[in-house]
């Protein structure tokens, strides 16, 4: 108050440039003392804040390493709950349901999740990482014992049960269970020092989504919000000898929301440069404009919803054979044709978007109803008028007649379950959840723009199991339905629909083109079920092939369309773009070499090269 008090006279009089007298000016306090205080007093309290996080963050490591954490006490797996590892602890190739330090993988707990939650086990083909990872511990929020919230809730029970926004289907619950599937993944360390990769799990989309609409915040000790919890996740990483000793080369961190929300997130034009120095799991329409170009950019994918089915649909434990699953989805089908979608939004900027899906139901009703209007330029009443006339009804092209359930707004299930082939059109983006909808329900999805493949991982082979009909124009659409329809006829003629009485389905070669994408479709499934250990491991392993050229497997034993990475002998061990990455010992990459030699002496090449014994295998 004193400083403030201070002040110096401005002189009364001034002259101009031009030598002319200015008119006199009143004695002034001194601004510029005042401004340096307010400054002064800002930096102090900002390095404060700074040091109480370091402090608290000293605090936290010195608790864990005197084993203060406390383990979790639902399904959530925390350095209580395992055996002290030792070096040489990790196997060749865990067997089923044990991981690398032997102990056997808990089962999980019974409830309403039990059903998902049986997915987790695993067979020895379905999985491909072969490298051990750490999960920063004190970072895990969704363990309950960590006491974070979202929305007053724990972040488990805000997801696990029916929460908005959120819930086990959510299409962006997946970094979630991305988290959860990284806590029960046979290659889980709770040792830093042996891991070769590292998780950082951030659930960036609640965390990014507030900054955009009034959603609930997670909470933890004492901090809410994304601001403050990037913040600490960033002063953690920077602390992190596991973190700096590779500049987050071998970090893996999830960013599944637009990108520019993150970019708008820091105060004062800083950026979280830590987290952005992970490798990055990212919303896949960002991939062309990634935050940090230097880094490896996983596209993600949305969490689908299954339509429940009255027959076994989980092939993760190897006990369901592809045959008798397409045979029951098969006896299933009653329609051609559906697509459940909203076809117009309130917000009109966003109209123009679902444009295609207007096009879609418009022209295939025009082979019942006449010539439609024209859904770019019609008004938004002459729209709603023709499409409340379009629903279930039949339809032809060429000489073949399809049938169509529903197009627009509906009930999914058992809609989507009872279709052949669904429509995937974009919405509010290029990206959509009715992908995943579709296949987890064994209908193979109909893409109407190249565009659409670009938000997925560039690594799925999509011609496999998806068609592609454009919305250009009416006579695209029509060449493209075309197609479509005739691929339901096998070389013989015959139609590709069974009967209640039928069990048997004709060789591979000898099967129409959609059975032999909804082949795939079954024997790929759980690379799409995020209720599964797949997804995670997938992009784990597409990680560590990216990092580790050495440690690419020859074939992906279960899944057949996965694109493996090229695999060269004498390549050397890292990729040349990271440099040489540091690692605790040498044992460490030796045994990862092991596992990966063993994987190609056991599967040199794809099980289903030889399509004669695809039904037996």
């Amino acid at each position: 108050r004193r400083l403030l008090r201070l002040g110096f006279p401005f002189p009364s009089t001034t002259t101009s440039s031009s030598g002319v007298e200015d008119l006199p000016k009143r004695t002034m306090r001194a601004p510029l003392f005042t401004t340096i205080i307010i400054l002064t007093a800002v930096v102090l309290f900002h390095k404060e804040t700074q040091l109480l996080d370091n402090m608290r963050l000293e605090a936290e490591s010195e608790q864990a390493g005197r084993g203060g954490q406390t383990g979790s006490s639902l399904q959530y797996e925390s350095p209580a709950n395992h055996k002290e590892e030792t070096a040489g602890s990790f196997t060749a190739l865990p067997g089923k349901n044990t991981r690398q330090d032997g102990e056997e993988h808990p089962e999980p707990h019974t409830g309403d999740n039990a059903d998902k939650d049986n997915k987790y086990k695993y067979e020895e083909d379905s999985l491909l990482l072969t490298v051990p990872f750490y999960i920063y511990e004190d970072l895990l929020w969704i363990d309950p014992a960590k006491n974070a919230t979202l929305g007053g809730q724990l972040i488990q029970d805000a997801y696990e049960g029916n929460y908005p926004a959120y819930g086990p289907n959510s299409k962006h619950s997946d970094d979630y269970l991305f988290i959860k599937a990284a806590t029960k993944h046979p290659m889980r360390t709770m040792d830093p020092s042996k891991a070769l990769l590292f998780v950082v799990p951030a659930l960036s989309y609640p965390l990014l989504l507030e900054r955009y609409a009034n959603t609930p915040k997670i909470c933890w000790n004492d901090m809410c919000g994304g601001h403050n919890l990037f913040g600490y996740i960033d002063r953690y990483l920077g602390k992190s000898p596991w973190f700096r000793r590779n500049e987050g080369k071998d970090h893996i961190t999830l960013m599944n929301f637009v990108a520019s929300f993150f970019e708008e997130l820091p105060v004062n034009g800083k950026i979280f440069k830590n987290i952005l120095n992970c490798q990055m799991y990212g919303f896949g329409e960002d991939f062309e404009k990634p935050l940090n170009k230097k880094r490896v950019f996983l596209r993600s994918m949305h969490v689908g919803t299954e339509c429940p089915a009255p027959f076994p649909t989980s092939t993760g434990t190897g006990t369901t054979n592809y045959q008798d699953l397409m045979v029951a989805s098969m006896k299933e089908k009653r329609d051609d044709f559906a697509m459940v979608a909203t076809l117009f939004r309130t917000k009109s900027r966003f109209n123009r978007n679902f444009a295609h899906r207007r096009f879609i139901c418009a022209q295939l009703a025009a082979r019942s109803y006449g010539a439609p209007p024209d859904m770019m330029t019609a008004s938004k009443k002459q729209q709603h008028n023709f499409m409340r006339t379009v629903q279930n009804y039949t339809g032809h092209v060429g000489s073949h007649n399809f049938t169509v359930s529903t197009c627009g707004k509906g009930t999914q299930c058992p809609t989507l379950r009872q279709a052949r082939m669904g429509f995937h059109a974009m919405g509010d983006s290029w990206s959509s959840q009715r992908v995943f909808d579709a296949i987890l329900s064994g209908t193979v999805p109909i893409y109407t723009h190249e565009r659409l493949y670009d938000a997925l991982p560039e690594w799925l082979d999509f011609s496999k199991f998806t068609f592609l009909v454009n919305v250009f124009n009416p006579q695209l659409f029509e060449t493209g339905l075309q197609q479509v329809v005739n691929s339901t006829f096998r070389p013989d003629g015959s139609r590709a629909f069974l009967k209640d009485d039928e069990e048997e389905l004709p060789p591979y070669e000898e099967m129409s083109e959609y059975e032999q994408k909804l082949y795939h479709i079954w024997r790929n499934r759980n690379l799409f079920d995020f209720h599964t250990l797949v997804p995670f491991d997938m992009y784990m392993y597409y990680l560590q092939a990216e990092l580790w050229p050495a440690l690419r497997l020859h074939t992906a034993p279960r899944y057949t369309i996965l694109n493996m990475p090229p695999w060269q002998m004498n390549v050397w061990p890292s990729n040349p773009r990271w440099g040489n990455l540091t690692y605790t010992s040498d044992d460490l990459m030796d045994q990862a070499y092991e596992r990966t030699a063993a994987h190609r002496r056991k599967y040199p090449k794809r099980v289903d090269d030889d399509q004669q014994n695809w039904l037996t295998t």
